[in-house]
């Protein structure tokens, strides 16, 4: 029998999922009222004799069935004597033994006549084997059931890409299906490619994540492209279903991604794609990148991937999605009750709702229990209005307040990279540093590296290991982080020199002239940086340990 994931819905989700099934079960319609104190009453409808009929749907998945008994004898059994009602029914996404079904009879005697009005996760999985209709419904139910799940765990996937499939799962409970769902999935059954733009935090990688888990849950065999795609060129099966997934295809480095001819495989690809109605390609790539690229790029320009592009704006979510998306990452965050009251005093969270810079990421930072670890109760709402009102600040904190200066150093020099760099690169120019700043001596680098990452991966950086790359690499955590560090320091020609001068890496030079093509650097900084690296780095001994950089570089000043 199908198994359903009821953790994966919040208690308004699950609410409505409970009266709609009563409402199958029944044969009738069933009321629900607005969220808000509901006196013990979730739902209401009346029997053929127009007898009062309350349900009530206790989630819980956060306590146990003991602390439910607690709260239902304390609370609700005065609530229910208060409403009189002629029937009862009751329903917890707990599993319920018959001794628990009796103990509940008996809390709300006389108005649960019988057991059979007391539903537990084992009745509520057994109604929707009943009633189909009602799972197509709840969209987030469906993907995390037991035969999509094990359809998205059987993908023969491996390193990076089989994260990548583990955090498509784990984000599912976070995800709210908006008209952005629906008008993304009509262009992929058009279209069969299509690719999600959107600024910063908006959530294009979210949406492209369920997107390729629907596509899953519908028999498509998962292919999460990395960097290359001449393993899903390979892997391109005639007659079998497939989903393709190409995160970022452009890169936080544009220029990188042209150069390495990117453009016109991913263009070619989509032309095969389009051809088979058995094929779906997903991918995603943030606005003003795909615009540059477009500027830059010939084959962006000539093939029009216009008509293929779903952008993803603010005005594009409604308030009643803002709504949704705030009390999902409330339910879900871990936060301290006494912070959660804090954006309910005075309805707060309209404020947060209807702010203009609203968006999923920004919602995710600061409903962050780790985030706001030193903001004090009385100071929470103060810290969300601020961030609200300087979105580019988010990182502020964590960057100011959270951590130290050598694992500064190193998210700077990943940012400044432009790209994932090998550890052992990273490693050279971390210690290139931090030397050179007296943070660390030639006996304590190493420790001081090694300490660094178990501090800031996971948090900052992430290391992944790749089949197509000889060994671990660095990349940032969330992109986001990059926009923060570039803003703080595209006007600083020094510290910006600095830091490329620590970097051996030929993406790092692609990065600093894609800094400048793309305004983020002035050009008289540009030239100023590059006059520093040709200091630093114009010598016999360089140039024969790094030809290609030392190439790249040449040819930068000759341009």
């Amino acid at each position: 029998m199908q198994n359903y994931n009821f953790d994966n819905l919040n208690d308004k989700e699950f609410e409505v999922l409970v009266n709609d099934l009563i409402s199958s079960k029944e044969s009738v319609h069933v009321d629900r009222f607005k969220p808000g104190k509901d006196a013990g009453v979730d739902g209401r409808f009346f029997s053929a004799k127009e007898h009062e009929v309350i349900v009530q749907s206790k989630h819980w998945i956060k306590s146990g069935i003991a602390a439910l008994m607690r709260r239902l004898a304390k609370d609700e059994a005065h609530k229910v004597k208060l409403i009189n009602p002629k029937r009862y029914i009751f329903a917890t996404s707990l599993p319920l033994s018959r001794a628990d079904k009796i103990k509940l009879k008996d809390i709300f005697s006389p108005y649960i006549t019988s057991e059979d009005d007391i539903l537990g996760k084992d009745n509520l999985n057994d109604l929707l084997a009943q009633y189909p209709d009602v799972e197509k419904k709840h969209y987030k139910l469906w993907l995390s059931s037991s035969s999509v799940l094990d359809a998205m765990l059987n993908s023969a996937l491996t390193g990076r890409r089989e994260a990548k499939r583990d955090q498509i799962i784990d984000a599912t409970k976070m995800y709210v299906v908006t008209e952005n769902h629906s008008n993304a999935i009509d262009k992929l059954e058009e279209l069969h490619s299509v690719v999600i733009t959107g600024e910063g935090g908006i959530g294009k990688t979210t949406l492209a994540d369920q997107l390729a888990h629907y596509y899953v849950g519908k028999g498509f065999e998962l292919c999460v492209i990395e960097d290359d795609l001449s393993e899903a060129e390979a892997g391109l099966k005639k007659g079998r279903q497939q989903v393709f997934y190409f995160d970022d295809f452009l890169g936080r480095n544009y220029l990188m991604a042209i150069e390495g001819r990117t453009d016109s495989r991913v263009l070619n690809f989509m032309d095969r794609i389009e051809i088979d109605r058995s094929k779906r390609f997903i991918l995603t790539s943030r606005s003003s990148v795909l615009k540059q690229g477009k500027f830059d790029s010939d084959l962006l320009g000539i093939k029009k991937v216009d008509k293929k592009e779903y952008e993803i704006t603010i005005s594009s979510l409604s308030i009643l999605d803002r709504a949704r998306i705030l009390y999902n990452h409330i339910w879900n965050s871990g936060l301290s009750n006494e912070h959660i009251e804090q954006l309910y005093i005075d309805r707060r969270y309209a404020t947060i709702t209807q702010h203009d810079n609203f968006n999923p990421r920004l919602i995710s930072f600061i409903t962050d229990p780790d985030r706001v670890r030193d903001v004090s109760i009385e100071d929470y709402r103060a810290y969300v209005v601020e961030k609200l009102d300087n979105p580019e600040d988010v990182w502020a904190h964590v960057f100011d307040k959270q951590i130290d200066e050598v694992t500064r150093i190193a998210v700077f020099l990943v940012v400044y990279n432009g790209t994932a760099v090998s550890e052992s690169e990273l490693r050279s120019a971390f210690k290139h540093r931090v030397l050179n700043d007296g943070l660390a001596t030639a006996s304590n680098v190493v420790f001081q590296f090694d300490s660094m990452m178990k501090v800031a991966v996971g948090s900052l950086l992430q290391r992944e290991i790749s089949s197509t790359s000889k060994g671990p690499q660095i990349n940032l955590f969330n992109p986001s982080v990059a926009d923060f560090v570039l803003r703080r320091h595209n006007r600083d020609s020094a510290t910006l020199g600095a830091f490329f001068v620590c970097l051996n890496t030929e993406n790092s030079l692609v990065n600093l002239k894609s800094l400048k093509e793309s305004s983020r650097l002035s050009k008289e900084l540009y030239y100023r940086i590059l006059s520093t690296l040709c200091a630093e780095k114009i010598n016999k001994g360089f140039s024969q340990e790094h030809p290609k950089y030392f190439t790249r570089l040449l040819q930068m000043i000759s341009d």
